[in-house]
């Protein structure tokens, strides 16, 4: 039978459900049923009103053995449903779903923010417009260092909304990546 919720919040914080990576696969999962008649999958979503409920899916591979899903950095920032249905020997089916947007993607760990509903994780697609840029938030935390060394040439006092700071941040890239350049270390 399928994972308890109280099972599964273990790997919940603040809602964010987290994993550990291994060879590119989820080691845990949101919701999973292990009965034999069950079928499980993960997928990235989209609004498509002619699609089945409403969703377009791109289904991504499943591991093997005590791999779930195989993950790549191109679903960070992305809407993911996890299906997880078990189906009784006379067919009918008893589906339980779980929502959430790709936070963070590294070697070692997958951060998924959770929704209720489908439509609030596609929704929230637009409210994670950094993250397309930054893979990570490690990553963020980089650049964000590089900034603060950088500003003061770039005569910026005060960054209040995320928009200023992408176009700071790209600058001081492009200037990053012209010195070196220049240095011969690109």
């Amino acid at each position: 039978m399928s994972e308890t919720k109280e099972e599964a919040q273990t790997s919940m914080e603040n809602n964010f459900f987290v994993s550990k990576i291994e060879k590119n696969a989820m080691i845990d999962v949101p919701v999973y049923e292990s009965h034999n008649r069950g079928k499980n999958w993960m997928a990235v979503i989209s609004l498509d009103p002619a699609k089945p409920g409403g969703l377009a899916r791109d289904f991504l591979p499943n591991g093997k053995g005590d791999f779930y899903y195989i993950v790549s950095k191109d679903i960070v920032g992305k809407a993911v449903e996890f299906g997880a249905d078990y189906y009784s020997s006379s067919g009918n089916p008893s589906r339980n779903r779980a929502f959430g947007v790709i936070h963070s993607l590294t070697e070692d760990e997958i951060r998924i923010k959770m929704f209720n509903s489908a439509r609030e994780a596609i929704q929230s697609e637009s409210d994670q417009e950094l993250f397309p840029m930054f893979k990570t938030l490690e990553e963020f935390s980089k650049i964000s260092d590089r900034l603060e060394l950088l500003k003061n040439d770039l005569e910026v006092d005060q960054i209040e909304n995320p928009k200023d700071l992408i176009r700071v941040i790209c600058e001081i890239e492009g200037r990053l990546f012209a010195m070196k350049t220049i240095l011969g270390e690109n």
